[in-house]
């Protein structure tokens, strides 16, 4: 499934966990997520905060496991700070070219 983002949020800044959760919930909505394609075209700031909540909320889909998102048209390149917050949530992620971003989420381990 493929997601454009800046057409749902209208936002062009994604800075918030609150803006993260609201969009969260939308794609959690929908019936088939997986895999999830994250567009951020239009968009130009991508906040850690964001990035941090967006990672938590998917990986707490309750309707099936997504286990892998990609992000086209990111922003920026990929930063630590990035990957600090991947680590944090115990996901792997790469660039996969200039402007993708590919993240592996852990499988979740039942309650």
């Amino acid at each position: 499934m493929v997601v454009p983002v800046y057409e749902i949020t209208q936002r062009r800044a994604l800075v918030t966990r609150g803006v993260a959760r609201e969009f969260a919930d939308y794609v959690r909505d929908e019936p088939d997520v997986s895999p999830l394609i994250l567009d951020l075209a239009g968009v130009l700031v991508m906040a850690p905060g964001f990035f941090d909540e967006l990672l938590g909320k998917i990986s707490d889909f309750p309707n099936g496991p997504v286990r892998t998102i990609t992000i086209k048209n990111a922003p920026r390149p990929l930063a630590e700070k990035d990957r600090a917050v991947a680590r944090g949530r115990d996901a792997q992620i790469e660039q996969v070219n200039d402007s993708d971003w590919e993240i592996r989420l852990p499988a979740r381990t039942p309650a």
